[in-house]
């Protein structure tokens, strides 16, 4: 029961259908910027990327990090992002 395990892109799918699912009941905007839902992302050059962006992945997130345990560091992936 206390076992974790890493998903990686298995969560891709559910979270797209939630996004829709807020954008229809208008409560997000693929057009609108992350900074509007989450200041502080809006930092390193990272101030222009919209929703969409993140969704396409095209908002220039690094694609690796190392080593493999600060997957599991909520602060550091924080900081990464």
């Amino acid at each position: 029961n206390d076992t974790l395990q890493l998903v990686f892109s298995t969560t891709k799918g559910l979270a797209a259908a939630a996004v829709a699912l807020y954008v229809q009941q208008g409560l997000l905007d693929y057009s609108a910027l992350v900074t509007k839902y989450w200041p502080e992302y809006g930092q390193n050059g990272k101030e222009n990327t919209t929703v969409a962006d993140i969704l396409s992945h095209r908002a220039g997130l690094p694609d690796d990090v190392s080593p493999m345990e600060q997957y599991l560091n909520w602060t550091a992936m924080i900081h990464t992002l």
